[in-house]
């Protein structure tokens, strides 16, 4: 069996826990397990790594079966620590306290289980498991609520819950809202409750997981009997029941049958509630489940202790009531104000005044104890929901800043570019083997701007440079920088174009119309001053990027840039100067050369294009030496590409 093989089984033995398959569970742990254990050759530590989890797996199938096993659980929850501890996996290790934890839980050795979720939440915290930390939290107050400590089971729970849910953990979530659900219920917070109880069946449906389906259903009922709506709460509870019958499990079985002798305790029907609870009672012994005894015990006492029952046995009552406190006591869980109440009634009516007295006082801390959570729990509530407006206005800022920071780079970056920004990279650097680069200056700008007022000079570069973008929109370009009253733009990059230079080559003719420049710019300029443009293309390879950390800009570097930058600065104004290699790439259609020898020419008028070449000859560029150029010029209207 290789590694991967070996965690792909545990993967599938924690799934079939999860779905409460633990037949299936356990077959694919006891492989990995049985595997591991004969291994001989193979590398030791990785051994004791996928034995250790697949023991821990065996553990949670053990103890999810039944109380029976739970001391199975232990000790493979005990052996799969050790052999985490000889490797020293920290993960592992901190798996393992967790699983020994829960086994001491479902030992009912409530003191011995908080010692090892401590550890097992100090390790996961040491390595950032935020996750795993939540479901430790979790546990822990579940615990509290098993103790009766019901302000810190819903302190731990409203902890655990943001975390699980930002992670979408559903078989968390659905332990979690049972839970939250049975603290609303003691404290009786019922709608609260019923709602949980919702949330958490869903979650089951969803995990296929058929025990806790049950479970989740005779929660529902218990939240409707909490309401008062005794008949639809038997309804439900008998739909689990059925549910469990089938599935053969015993410990929600107890649990069900319990909560109908209540419900018909709650209505005065001592004699049925008396049934359910013998048979309950059955159910846990047969379970050696000592809190479920301790409760039913309770619930016998307390229904002996009503006159109104055809068996009322006071004495029977007491022995029961007293029996269901001792092992509650020994067991560390909170006592019900309605024993103490029962034992206080039966020893009024036997004038046994001080033991009375005594239970009279327990039931008024027990009632003041219930105001004070209940008064927390609303505390809690406000808030939350003070602390849910304050997230949903933090979210609102937040939302805003992150359109305004995505409209600013869409606005300062090519949109293919501010689109990777938002994606989340930071380290943008692209080759392309072919586009071409336009170099454009207004000529003489310069010098009449000398005289013009700031706003003036700032009003007549925007409206001229607005108007170049609108072009290069429109031709698929894209500026990349301004330079005093320089322009700068590319075709080909970042979006390639097959056709970039016939792209380009249009976007600069139409530069070159004439534009009426607004009034309040006009006001500033020498009677009669005419502007013309200096328009440079050429075409190569480049490498194109994102510079900057704070402040970003997408440049372009190469060549071809250094080329196109001497085409315009060689150029004329009023004239499109573009190099050879941009001439033959805005002659390349479909892969063919229409024109050889440009130079054989005087002139030559394209066909598919509104411009006529007109070579230059030979000239001396300064850094490149003599090269062949030739003029653009604009001959007919042009068509949309």
């Amino acid at each position: 069996m290789t590694n991967e093989q070996a965690q792909d089984l545990i993967n599938s033995a924690e799934n079939d826990n999860i779905r409460g398959k633990y037949v299936e569970a356990e077959v694919h742990a006891q492989e990995v397990i049985s595997h591991f254990r004969s291994a001989a050759s193979g590398n030791d530590d990785f051994r004791k790594v996928y034995l250790s989890r697949a023991l821990c797996q065996l553990s949670f199938t053990q103890r999810r079966r039944g109380l029976g096993d739970a001391q199975l659980a232990l000790a493979s929850a005990q052996e799969a620590h050790a052999l985490a501890l000889e490797v020293h996996s920290t993960i592992d290790i901190a798996h393992a306290l967790a699983a020994i934890a829960g086994s001491y839980q479902y030992l009912r050795e409530y003191t011995t289980a908080p010692t090892y979720y401590d550890q097992a939440l100090n390790l996961y915290q040491e390595l950032g498991q935020r996750l795993e930390v939540a479901k430790m939290v979790h546990y822990q107050g579940a615990l509290h609520f098993t103790l009766g400590d019901y302000t810190a089971a819903l302190q731990c729970m409203t902890e655990a819950l943001p975390v699980i849910e930002e992670f979408n953990d559903k078989n968390l979530l659905a332990h979690l809202t049972t839970d939250l659900a049975r603290i609303y219920i003691a404290i009786g917070s019922a709608e609260t409750a019923h709602e949980y109880n919702l949330r958490s069946l869903s979650y089951y449906e969803e995990l296929g997981n058929a025990r806790m389906v049950a479970g989740s259903i005779a929660n529902c009922g218990t939240s409707y009997f909490i309401n008062g709506k005794y008949s639809e709460a038997l309804e439900y509870i008998q739909r689990a029941i059925s549910i469990l019958d089938q599935l053969g499990e015993k410990e929600f079985r107890a649990i069900c049958t319990l909560n109908i002798g209540t419900i018909n305790f709650r209505i005065h029907d001592y004699t049925l509630a008396m049934v359910y609870f013998k048979q309950a009672l059955s159910i846990y012994e047969d379970l050696g489940a000592d809190d479920g005894i301790a409760t039913v015990l309770g619930g016998i006492g307390e229904t002996y202790a009503k006159e109104e029952y055809e068996d009322y046995n006071p004495e029977k009552a007491e022995e029961f009531l007293l029996r269901s406190i001792a092992i509650k006591e020994k067991l560390g869980i909170k006592i019900t104000s309605g024993q103490h109440f029962a034992l206080t009634e039966i020893y009024q009516k036997q004038q046994r005044w001080e033991e009375a007295f005594v239970y009279l006082k327990q039931c008024y801390h027990l009632e003041k104890e219930a105001q004070s959570i209940e008064l927390k729990n609303q505390a809690n509530t406000l808030a939350n929901s003070r602390k849910s407006a304050e997230l949903e206005k933090n979210l609102a800022i937040e939302r805003a800043l992150a359109q305004s920071t995505e409209a600013l780079l869409h606005k300062t970056l090519p949109k293919s570019i501010a689109d990777r920004v938002i994606r989340g990279e930071s380290r943008i650097a692209d080759h392309f083997d072919s586009v071409s680069v336009l170099f454009a200056d207004v000529v003489g700008f310069t010098k009449i701007s000398a005289s013009m007022p700031p706003k003036a000079v700032l009003d007549f570069m925007n409206f001229i440079f607005e108007h170049f973008d609108t072009i290069a929109a429109k031709y698929g370009c894209e500026r990349i920088k301004t330079i005093g009253d320089g322009y700068m733009a590319i075709c080909g990059a970042p979006v390639p174009y097959d056709n970039h230079a016939e792209r380009l080559a249009s976007m600069a003719l139409a530069m070159m119309e004439d534009i009426t420049l607004p009034q309040e710019v006009r006001d500033y300029l020498p009677k009669g001053t005419v502007f013309h443009l200096r328009i440079g293309l050429h075409s190569g390879e480049i490498t194109a990027g994102l510079i900057g950390t704070g402040k970003l800009a997408y440049d372009i570097y190469g060549d071809t840039v250094n080329t196109a930058s001497r085409m315009e600065s060689h150029g004329e104004p009023g004239k499109i100067h573009v190099s050879e290699e941009f001439l033959k790439k805005l002659l390349m259609v479909n892969g063919e050369l229409l024109m050889y020898k440009a130079d054989d020419f005087s002139s030559l008028t394209i066909n598919h294009l509104p411009l006529t070449i007109i070579s230059r000859g030979e000239i001396d560029i300064k850094g490149k030496g003599k090269l062949k150029t030739y003029f653009l010029k604009y001959n007919i209207e042009s068509n949309d590409l």
